[in-house]
């Protein structure tokens, strides 16, 4: 066995000769090299040639293309993993798993913005949108995504193939019952939120309706990075063959999305945990 330091080790397990990148971690992390091929070969022998790989136990494989080296060094750090972020941005990118951002640099603006509400605490601002996608016949289906904007939880993700103002209202309506509804809802100018269903409801709540500006989804910045990590991670993952199964797999990862991703913004916290933290519960949080 080779023991050159910027060489990845190989474990020899019986005569295959597999490739063992837990054993790079655990050399790195400051394990003998011999008790380090030892224990990898165990896992090898155990559950097949790719149970030791260590990146997988940040997720589910189809998955792992999309965790970014932040992320996997938190989830390998609650693994027990003792690793530095130089040692394991080196072992990341030896791997591969990097991500190549193909979206054109642009300029920033200079035009001043008029200052949005802030929230202060839990459920006193949501922001919603709408994304479409397709079932493997070509069906088409929408989903309305509803974002806690103080703790970055999702609140709901209504599935649905013609969804209006009613459905969501009906959806607020769930929420509300749960929680308390906002004081602000940061919504597109599309039909469904401008209609008059919405603006009776938040009439009646008391809640204050902000509209983006036309042709500006940035307004919405909140609902919309929420959108990229759900088409990312769960959309474009998987091939829905019914209506029933996009809901189901969507429901799941909501909620692996509030308590199982960390979130950078909340000190690498779920939303979960963020909103246990400031003396919050709900149906999905705090179990």
């Amino acid at each position: 066995m080779s023991s050159q330091k910027n060489g990845p080790a190989r474990a020899q397990t019986g005569s295959s000769g597999l490739y063992c990148p837990a054993l790079r971690l655990e050399c790195a992390a400051g394990l003998p090299v011999g008790q380090a091929v030892a224990q990898c070969s165990v896992l090898q022998e155990r559950e097949g040639s790719q149970a030791g790989f260590a990146f997988e136990d940040a997720g589910d494989s189809s998955n792992t293309r999309s965790i970014r080296f932040r992320r996997v060094h938190v989830l390998l750090k609650r693994e027990g993993w003792k690793l530095g972020k130089n040692q394991m941005y080196r072992i990341y990118c030896e791997e591969r798993l990097q991500l190549r951002s193909k979206l054109p640099k642009r300029r920033k603006m200079v035009v001043t913005r008029l200052a949005k509400a802030k929230p202060t605490a839990p459920n006193e601002a949501w922001s919603m949108d709408f994304v479409a996608d397709q079932l493997s016949n070509g069906a088409r289906f929408r989903a309305l995504t509803i974002v806690d904007v103080f703790t970055k939880e999702s609140l709901a993700i209504e599935v649905g193939q013609r969804l209006r103002g009613e459905h969501v209202v009906e959806v607020l309506n769930r929420l509300a019952a749960q929680r308390r509804t906002p004081k602000y809802l940061f919504v597109d100018n599309g039909s469904e939120f401008s209609g008059r269903l919405l603006d009776l409801w938040a009439y009646h709540h008391g809640t204050r309706i902000d509209f983006s500006r036309p042709g500006k989804p940035t307004d919405n910045c909140h609902v919309e990075t929420f959108n990229g990590s759900f088409r990312d991670e769960c959309l474009n993952l998987h091939w829905f063959e019914t209506l029933e199964d996009a809901k189901a797999s969507i429901e799941t990862w909501r909620r692996e999305y509030n308590e199982s991703r960390p979130h950078s913004t909340l000190k690498e916290l779920t939303p979960a945990e963020y909103a246990c933290q400031v003396g919050i519960s709900g149906p999905d949080l705090c179990l």
